[in-house]
């Protein structure tokens, strides 16, 4: 089934009951990959782009949805969990030069033009998805630190909440102009609270 608009997933997590470590997304609308083919090129993130003869612990999964109530459209999810080891095998710079790699090239098939962000729609995508992946209402996301590279135009942000978290994230550069980078800092639990037990 192809869809008009997808949001691709990739998570780092230590263990899938706690929160990932970092989360890359990327939105994007119509394109000419077919879910499994988006499913397959995030398997081969799990490889290391083929660097590992077998793959970091991982789950992938999609859904897909079509709606057909006054407007009609249809709309596909497609996430990866993979195991936070990777991240002692490659680094996150590895990491992260994988992913983009395998994002580009499911975006390479969309050949609609991305315009370049601006500061405050940088920041709203970022807080939009720390929220989409921590539960944290944005209201509660307080701006301590921002830049943008004059260099490669990345935006990079920190935030903090009322219980000192800290949350950060990265989106610009070159493309996929809007994937985004998020990640989670705190000294408390790391469990997603549909995991935790009364002693927690």
């Amino acid at each position: 089934m192809y869809v008009q608009e997808s949001r691709i997933i990739v998570r780092i997590v230590e263990h899938p009951t706690n929160y990932p470590t970092m989360v890359f997304t990327m939105e994007m609308g119509d394109n000419s990959f077919g879910g499994e083919e988006i499913l397959e090129e995030l398997r081969n993130i799990a490889f290391l782009d083929g660097q590992l003869e077998f793959p970091e612990m991982h789950v992938v999964s999609g859904r897909e949805g079509q709606t057909n109530w006054g407007a009609s459209g249809s709309f596909g999810e497609y996430i990866i969990e993979i195991s936070a080891n990777i991240l002692s095998t490659a680094g996150a710079a590895g990491v992260a030069f994988v992913t983009h790699k395998a994002l580009s090239k499911i975006k390479s098939r969309n050949d609609l033009p991305v315009a370049r962000l601006s500061l405050d729609e940088a920041r709203n995508l970022l807080k939009t998805h720390i929220t989409l992946h921590y539960q944290v209402p944005g209201e509660e996301l307080t701006e301590v630190e921002s830049t943008n590279s004059l260099t490669n135009g990345v935006f990079d942000f920190t935030f903090v909440t009322p219980d000192a978290t800290e949350y950060g994230g990265q989106v610009g550069g070159e493309e996929p102009l809007q994937c985004t980078k998020v990640w989670r800092k705190s000294p408390g639990l790391s469990i997603r609270p549909e995991y935790r037990t009364p002693l927690d």
